[in-house]
């Protein structure tokens, strides 16, 4: 009898797609891993040799997945578990597990996204029947959810990146360098809808430039609402002091943000921030919303500054704030690098795996 799990995602990126990857190049208990991307899109697989017992299949299509789950069902009995993020995974997760006969678990990764119109009254029946268990990403998160779906019962695994070794944490040194002719601002972020603040970071550099601080504000993201942000930098003139890096891999997005010094964040909604735990494991202080979900990654006087999403000017004095006040600046940085040692991804790949086995027993 076979352990296996399966992968299903609508779209892999963000927050989700990095889960997944680390998922696929850590997990060890399982005969065989299945991942179905219904918007195809290859992994990052860092170690394709990680464990030659299992055999890893990968499919990225809908029907190719479906004809090969509907014959290993038909073959034998295994022990199967689906896990499904973003809507649409639920959706086809949902079909999967009827198909196979299978345990069931979704990870809800937003405040917005599970209750939008066209998919509130599919998760609420996938949640409240189907679901063997729910998994959300912060504290915030889990509430939100029991207040929608009140039969729900989340449980809380926190993301995690990759770990750096301890003493670099002794040598650390902050990143900012003063005096220099520019201060290099970082956000991380796709450009997928406008919940993620893209306009606002251009009407605080705006503000900046208008104070006389020299400002370079570094977009690291695709997607579809890029180049209507590229156009409006122009609109406000702006654009020599923006730039569009698009996506990068992973060493490339790390080289980048240890070029800045600042990472700002001003979404609207944010359930965790992948992005931004990246740029506090490099030392960089966070000014970003004051949201739930990001308010505990970030705690404001401490690795950073937490701001009210809907006033521009409270991002703007935040920043200023932290080029005027160094002794500040660094120890925020070194408090960046140190609360990112609790988001690591040993630490969520362990909760996972005790999922799983909890299921399987």
């Amino acid at each position: 009898m076979k352990r296996r799990l399966i992968l299903v995602i609508g779209d892999h990126s963000g927050g989700p797609g990095y889960i997944i990857d680390s998922l696929f190049n850590n997990l060890n208990d399982f005969d065989e891993i299945i991942f179905i991307s219904l918007k195809s899109r290859k992994l990052n697989i860092k170690n394709k040799k990680y464990n030659k017992k299992i055999k890893k299949v990968r499919f990225y299509g809908f029907f190719n997945s479906v004809r090969y789950l509907l014959i290993s069902s038909l073959k034998r009995k295994d022990k199967n578990i689906i896990f499904a993020f973003d809507n649409l995974g639920f959706i086809y997760g949902l079909f999967y597990k009827i198909l196979t006969n299978s345990l069931f678990i979704i990870r809800i990764s937003g405040f917005v996204g599970p209750v939008s119109w066209k998919y509130y009254y599919i998760n609420k029946l996938i949640v409240n029947y189907f679901a063997d268990k729910v998994v959300v990403n912060t504290k915030s998160l889990k509430k939100h959810i029991r207040g929608l779906f009140p039969k729900s019962q989340p449980i809380v695994i926190y993301n995690g990146i990759k770990l750096i070794k301890s003493k670099q944490l002794n040598n650390f040194s902050s990143p900012i360098h003063y005096g220099s002719k520019d201060i290099n601002i970082i956000h991380l972020a796709n450009f997928y809808n406008s919940i993620k603040g893209h306009k606002s970071s251009l009407e605080i550099v705006k503000r900046l430039l208008n104070k006389g601080i020299n400002v370079q504000l570094n977009f690291v993201g695709d997607g579809v609402l890029l180049r209507s942000i590229e156009e409006l930098s122009n609109e406000m003139d702006i654009s020599e002091n923006v730039n569009f890096l698009g996506y990068l891999g992973d060493s490339k997005k790390i080289n980048q943000i240890r070029k800045n010094d600042i990472c700002l964040n001003p979404s609207f909604t944010e359930s965790f921030g992948i992005g931004v735990l990246e740029c506090m494991r490099q030392g960089l202080p966070v000014v970003g919303s004051n949201v739930p979900g990001f308010n505990e990654v970030v705690l404001t006087n401490y690795n950073g500054i937490l701001c009210d999403k809907n006033k521009v000017s409270t991002f703007v004095d935040a920043i200023e704030f932290l080029i005027n006040n160094p002794d500040v600046y660094k120890q925020y940085s070194f408090n960046s690098k140190k609360r990112s040692f609790l988001f690591s991804e040993e630490r969520m790949i362990i909760s996972y795996k005790k999922l799983f086995n909890q299921l399987l027993k």
